[in-house]
């Protein structure tokens, strides 16, 4: 569901910040997953970012099985 309290949403991007990923259940599309997460360089320089989406069914719910920590 969208976020739409401010506080909330800072609050999730702290834990995205801190995770080095983000993901959405169901954000914009009934049905449909999403994560992402920054490309760095050598020095640690974000220079790109991916996402990927898949059917909810590949992965019910991220968070009882956690994504990788970068």
């Amino acid at each position: 569901m969208t976020i739409t309290d401010p506080e909330r949403l800072i609050a999730e991007i702290e834990v995205s910040r801190r995770d080095g990923f983000a993901h959405a259940c169901e954000e914009t599309l009934l049905g449909v997953n999403s994560v992402g997460a920054p490309v760095r360089d050598a020095r640690n320089q974000i220079i790109a970012s991916l996402s990927a989406a898949f059917p909810m069914h590949a992965r019910p719910d991220p968070r009882s099985s956690p994504w990788p920590r970068s």
